[in-house]
């Protein structure tokens, strides 16, 4: 059987404390026909010095550099660009593959000839201390990871970190991630990739996510609540047989605004914007709410251990 290839997207920019053991990760892992992009983001520390070296000892390493910043989402494009592989693997880095992981998933893949994409779960960890925070797919009040396409990335209680997901090359969009969408560009993309055929869970944890200081901002809440309205309003108009759930996502979306808002004192903003997650989501949209809710609460979702 032809062993397919397996492109890995390493994403960086001034990540000169954690680009090593990230792209080690990587070079470590036990599957043979892999190609590795290194797409550095025109950093000014030594990042792009780390991933050089890296490249002149392992012949699977690729540098793809750009001479300003672009952002995320144009770096990881530049490595949707230059890959060749059947299978495509995003590591943000920061972040740590644990071994095992690209040969599980690609196996998966095969296995499942049908399914765009498959993801399994990650460990939370504090990157002073190593401290485990939890299972991300628990992260935020989300329930746990299951099977399924593109409705799962439209419902406010699923959450997916980018850096456990694998996706066949054949089911990228033609226009990449949204260079425009700086916070939720992710999100759109996988909405797009698993509109084309179902998304399979591999169980356990095989990528370790990095907590430190340098990864959010200030004003991330209000950015990405600007952003999620976006990435309903594009799928609107690509995919409208998906707008009775981007109903459901845009409530959920202005109730969070309200919520915030309440908490920050500013009540007459608080009810401004429930008014219009009221509006917005309808009778329908509203009850499939409430049920994501109470199941995220109280159902029965698989919990994978900690470790």
């Amino acid at each position: 059987m032809t062993v397919p290839k397996v492109s890995v997207i390493i994403t960086s920019f001034n990540q000169e404390d954690f680009i090593g053991p990230a792209l080690e990760s990587v070079v470590e892992q036990d599957y043979e026909n892999l190609e590795i992009l290194a797409c550095d983001d025109a950093s000014t520390d030594r990042t792009l010095d780390i991933l050089r070296a890296y490249a002149r000892r392992d012949e699977r390493v690729h540098v793809v550099t750009t001479d300003h910043n672009t952002g995320l989402s144009g770096n990881r494009n530049r490595g949707l660009v230059a890959h060749t592989g059947d299978f495509v693997a995003l590591l943000d880095g920061d972040d740590l593959m644990r071994p095992g992981k690209l040969a599980a998933q690609a196996a998966v893949l095969q296995n499942a000839p049908t399914a765009a994409g498959c993801l399994h779960d990650a460990r939370i960890f504090d990157s002073d201390t190593d401290a485990t925070r939890g299972l991300f797919s628990r992260h935020a009040g989300a329930r746990g990871l299951r099977e399924g396409g593109a409705e799962l990335w439209l419902n406010p209680t699923y959450a997916v970190l980018p850096s456990t997901m694998m996706f066949r090359s054949r089911c990228i969009p033609t226009h990449k991630f949204d260079e425009r969408l700086p916070f939720t560009a992710d999100w759109l993309f996988s909405i797009e990739v698993f509109r084309q055929g179902p998304c399979v869970v591999l169980e356990g944890v095989y990528v370790d996510y990095r907590q430190h200081a340098g990864q959010m901002t200030t004003d991330s809440a209000t950015k990405g609540f600007e952003e999620g309205l976006m990435v309903m309003a594009l799928v609107d108009a690509r995919y409208p047989e998906l707008c009775r759930l981007t109903r459901t996502m845009r409530a959920a979306l202005l109730y969070g605004a309200a919520r915030r808002r309440f908490r920050a004192g500013d009540r007459a903003e608080a009810v401004r914007y429930a008014r219009s997650a009221a509006l917005s989501g309808g009778l329908a949209g509203h009850v499939r709410l409430l049920r994501h809710v109470l199941e995220a609460r109280w159902g029965a979702a698989d919990r994978a251990p900690v470790s």
